[in-house]
């Protein structure tokens, strides 16, 4: 409310996401985090609205705003974009933005509904972005 945006909520009844572990779920989280703020922060939207809905085999949330847009391929090698999208490569899915000046701004996240499952004993945390790099063999 503090924002001035008004705030639209459109969610379907949603299947069941398989493996879906704590540290996906924070995942997921942050990626809806990101995009919701900088709607909010930069877009200088009147409207913003996040729907979510079952799409084929994957899950499909979006998070539009009706804000002044942005050229999303000068701009892709920000942090908070590569980060979204590292997260989720990580669940297996995949994170789309449409976006052009005065046009507002489209982030579509699309998950699988049976998400990797990560071997606990895997060193790197997922939340972080970081990966195990596989060890050089000696042969």
């Amino acid at each position: 409310e503090s924002s001035g945006v008004e705030f639209c909520w459109e969610v379907d009844e949603l299947p069941k996401v398989e493996a879906l572990e704590p540290w996906a779920v924070l995942s997921i989280q942050r990626i809806l985090l990101e995009a919701i703020t900088n709607a909010v922060r930069h877009s200088g939207a009147k409207r913003l609205g996040v729907a979510a809905r079952q799409s084929g085999n994957d899950l499909e949330v979006l998070i539009e705003d009706d804000g002044q847009g942005f050229d999303a391929a000068s701009t892709a090698a920000g942090h908070g974009l590569r980060s979204m999208r590292a997260r989720a490569q990580r669940l297996g899915g995949r994170v789309e933005i449409v976006s052009a000046h005065g046009g507002g701004t489209t982030v579509r996240l699309l998950l699988p509904l049976r998400l990797p499952q990560i071997d606990p004993r895997d060193s790197a945390n997922p939340e972080r972005g970081e990966t195990v790099l596989p060890v050089p063999s000696l042969a």
